[in-house]
């Protein structure tokens, strides 16, 4: 049997973009490491909003590819552990 999860996000504004901390909430990870992500080029569209404390947007399409990477490499790791068993 197939399940869907579904996740509650509100977006930033109508382009697609999400804010760091939707993109945490999203994901459920720590800043630092979203930060980490976007300085390593995980999310390659995110951008800088003007001025020195401007806020970082990551379009959703960027955050979806990072969110069914995550979940290839946790059924690929559960399909590993399955075949463990006897």
């Amino acid at each position: 049997m197939s399940s869907t999860i579904w996740y509650y996000c509100p977006m930033s504004d109508e382009k697609g973009f999400l804010t760091v901390q939707e993109t945490r909430a999203m994901l459920n990870k720590s800043r630092p490491t979203i930060m980490n992500w976007i300085n390593s080029g995980v999310f390659p569209n995110a951008q800088k909003q003007p001025g020195e404390t401007g806020e970082w947007l990551i379009p959703l399409s960027d955050v979806n590819n990072k969110r069914q990477q995550m979940v290839r490499k946790l059924k690929n790791e559960l399909d590993e552990l399955m075949a463990r068993i006897p």
